[in-house]
């Protein structure tokens, strides 16, 4: 069946890959034939094949069409919350002296193990609706709170029931190095072993996983731990992706420069050094705000830096129960915009191709380009920087996910 969406008010997309080009249009339509792009706003119209049945839909000429966000940075899976740390913060302590003292990721490691598979799984499902409807066509998620073999694939089990019911792309990533366990805390690399030699094959023979991230930050992973992770990970078969230079300049990014990650998230603090390391690369550098606000950190990555070193970047929601609540993408460009300093064309292209291609998916899903994945969202403004202004009051009237209209 061809699908078209005619009377189109206005289109905007990121299209290629970085530097990302930039097309926009008024008018015209947009066709679609078995959930894929055939027919763009620009291009020449879409002819129906013999006998084939057209829906045609008339959006009134008006409105705002974009290409559904694509949000490369969660934690979505997770047991209990972190409403009493929240509080403290606002008392006045701040995040890492709460982890110092047994909360942080820990505490919601207990959480998690003590959850059941369907508890989780409702917590995901729960979640990813708040995605849907607030215009995240294909999101990531990372099973992080484990920190054993069986924890974690019971996270990932959630993660492909929940996937299961979601119309829009989930991609799973396996986060087992996010923190040392309460029970390893006095020898480390008890825990290291487990995790290279029957944590990361077992999520590996469960084919859930496609990706191995880890948390490279003083205190948690070592730059020379996280070296020997990464390389197991990669050996396996995992694709790469890293939490680096969050807190301090530790050397995470040189490390996944040198490794060749698809993608380094959180630099807060990253050097010229690092982002010239990163660059020369091609890793995909993931901006986060949504966590320096919750946090109350206060040092965001200078959008202008990534940009000068020609680092494509993806904006991200970091949803997690202790540093980011955050979930809603427009709420997340208001933050891009305000910390990162990313406007209009280049807030729009980092929640949407660049997450793709931090996600490595760039030829399936993340613009508005003909053999594409017709994800698309349709909001009533008018332009694009009014998402953003909006600080997470708007979401959009109609939803396109595979080129069914959800909403």
């Amino acid at each position: 069946m061809l699908r078209i969406l005619t009377n189109l008010g206005r289109t905007v997309t990121a299209t290629a890959t970085f530097p990302f080009g930039w097309k926009e249009h008024s008018g015209g339509e947009i066709a679609i034939r078995d959930g894929q792009i055939v027919a763009v706003p620009w291009g020449e119209k879409v002819v129906p094949l013999a006998g084939e049945e057209a829906v045609v839909h008339d959006c009134g000429g008006k409105g705002l069409l974009l290409p559904g966000f694509v949000d490369s940075h969660t934690h979505l899976v997770y047991g209990g919350n972190r409403a009493h740390e929240f509080a403290r913060r606002c008392s006045g302590e701040t995040y890492r002296e709460i982890s110092a003292t047994g909360g942080g990721i820990r505490y919601t490691v207990r959480q998690t193990r003590s959850a059941s598979v369907a508890e989780l799984t409702e917590g995901v499902k729960e979640r990813l609706d708040r995605a849907l409807r607030a215009g995240t066509t294909t999101i990531e998620i990372k099973a992080s709170y484990g920190l054993e073999k069986n924890a974690d694939l019971k996270q990932l089990t959630a993660i492909h029931k929940a996937a299961s019911e979601f119309p829009g792309t989930v991609v799973a990533t396996c986060l087992s190095a996010h923190e040392i366990p309460d029970e390893y805390l006095s020898d480390r690399s008890k825990y290291i072993e487990l995790l290279c030699q029957e944590i990361l094959p077992a999520v590996k023979e469960q084919g859930i996983a496609t990706r191995a991230d880890i948390y490279c930050e003083e205190k948690v992973f070592s730059v020379a731990e996280a070296r020997l992770i990464l390389t197991r990970a990669k050996d396996l078969g995992f694709e790469l992706t890293m939490h680096a230079d969050q807190w301090t300049n530790l050397g995470g990014a040189e490390l996944a420069a040198e490794l060749g990650v698809r993608s380094a998230d959180h630099l807060e603090m990253t050097g010229d050094k690092e982002l010239k390391a990163l660059a020369k690369a091609g890793v995909v550098a993931g901006l986060l705000p949504g966590s320096v606000w919750f946090a109350n950190s206060h040092t965001y990555p200078d959008y202008a830096k990534f940009k000068e070193f020609g680092i494509p970047v993806a904006v991200a929601s970091d949803h997690n129960p202790g540093s980011s609540m955050v979930l809603e993408m427009p709420l997340v460009l208001t933050l891009a915009g305000l910390g990162c300093k990313l406007t209009g064309k280049d807030a729009i292209a980092a929640s949407t191709l660049g997450g793709a291609m931090a996600l490595g998916r760039v030829n399936e899903s993340g613009s508005i380009e003909i053999g594409k994945r017709a994800d698309l969202t349709l909001w009533d403004v008018e332009h694009e920087d009014e998402i953003a202004y909006r600080a997470g009051g708007v979401s959009p009237k109609r939803i396109i996910v595979g080129g069914k209209i959800l909403s």
